[in-house]
């Protein structure tokens, strides 16, 4: 499935980090993060610093740098995407989040224009076959 348009503007600040939580319970094929930083991206990634993949707080399974992870979306798609847009891709080695537990992507942020401010998230995922949705009891 496809979910997401999540916005998140809190705690958005030069030479801070900014935490934003995947979705529990599921398997997480790819994820987009579009940094509205103040109503436009930077082409070259110069508001971010660091982009970091993370499980349960201290584990990086991912590290990049914004210049380094939009080559490698180039790469892959074959052009460029709209400026302050960040993909994940991580289909050949899904994130579930059932064995990771809390997984989190990290943007350590580097500049913050006037507002309007805030990351807007979507994920590709799935349930994991044979696992109970949440809020449903097993054996009904």
């Amino acid at each position: 499935g496809i979910e997401g348009n999540y916005i998140s503007s809190d705690n958005i600040a030069a030479n801070q980090s900014k935490f934003i939580n995947y979705p529990n319970n599921r398997s997480v094929l790819s994820s987009m993060h579009y940094f509205n930083n103040g109503g436009s991206g930077v082409a070259n990634g110069t508001d971010l610093s660091g982009i970091t993949l993370i499980a349960n707080a201290n584990t990086n399974l991912q590290q990049y740098t914004p210049r380094y992870l939009r080559y490698r979306m180039r790469d892959m798609l074959g052009g460029d995407l709209p400026k302050g847009l960040y993909v994940l891709e991580t289909r050949d080695l899904p994130i579930s989040t059932y064995v990771y537990g809390n997984v989190q992507l990290k943007f350590d942020i580097a500049s913050v224009n006037a507002a309007p401010v805030n990351f807007q998230s979507q994920y590709e995922d799935f349930y994991l076959a044979g696992s109970v949705l949440p809020g449903v009891a097993v054996g009904y």
